[in-house]
């Protein structure tokens, strides 16, 4: 149980990405951020996202080693692809200000 997805491109505000998700007992989930074009950005690739394991949380910061500032990116064209495992569901994300 798991799949991902990619969002159209966007520009966005704010200095962290914000998840509601709940990942039960044994979901994970991963955020990586691409360009406009779909390529992934240094810093903020699947690999370097910290892995999400966070059961029924309503504002849980996304982090790439250790750091969930997004704030160099803001007012650019972005992606973000979304990579959710084990019966993880995700219900909405933000950008917002501080964690």
């Amino acid at each position: 149980d798991g799949g991902e997805f990619t969002t159209p491109p966007m520009r966005f505000d704010g200095d962290t990405l914000q998840l509601n998700i709940d990942t039960s007992g044994i979901g994970l989930a991963r955020v990586e951020i691409q360009d406009a074009d779909g390529t992934p950005i240094p810093g903020f690739t699947l690999d370097d996202c910290d892995r999400i394991h966070a059961t029924n949380a309503t504002s849980s910061a996304v982090t790439w080693g250790g750091n969930s500032d997004v704030s160099a990116l803001a007012d650019a064209p972005i992606r973000l692809r979304v990579e959710l495992q084990f019966g993880t569901r995700l219900y909405a994300f933000r950008f917002g200000n501080g964690e």
